[in-house]
């Protein structure tokens, strides 16, 4: 599947949306957010309920997270960011955690649309 510059772009947004709401509802998970259409939002289910991962899939099943438009570092690795978001006890902690991922940099679509033909 092919992603144009308009769905890498949206789908950033939506991570950004995303993050940002699991920051202001810490005690809450994120398939709570109530974009989600089974919250009777507008987004539609995807890999992981995670906009990154659905963007690395489009490109590869295999190896995804090498495709990642983010660090794969933020969620892939132990000790990740979202290692400790999904951890965390204390909304305080919740709360840095998502704010990192929300924050995290996404690479610029001419960079990662180049990642398509790597191994």
């Amino acid at each position: 599947m092919n992603i144009s510059k308009e769905q890498y772009e949206e789908s950033h947004a939506q991570h950004i949306q995303l993050w940002d709401w699991c920051f202001h509802h810490p005690s809450k998970e994120k398939d709570d957010c109530p974009m989600w259409e089974w919250n009777s939002g507008t987004w539609e289910a995807v890999r992981g309920n995670c906009f990154a991962c659905e963007v690395a899939h489009s490109i590869c099943n295999f190896a995804p997270c090498s495709r990642c438009p983010m660090d794969a570092k933020i969620c892939y690795a132990f000790f990740s960011y979202y290692d400790k978001w999904e951890s965390v006890k204390s909304p305080k902690t919740s709360k840095k955690y998502a704010a990192l991922i929300r924050d995290a940099k996404w690479m610029p679509y001419e960079e990662w649309i180049k990642l398509r033909g790597k191994t």
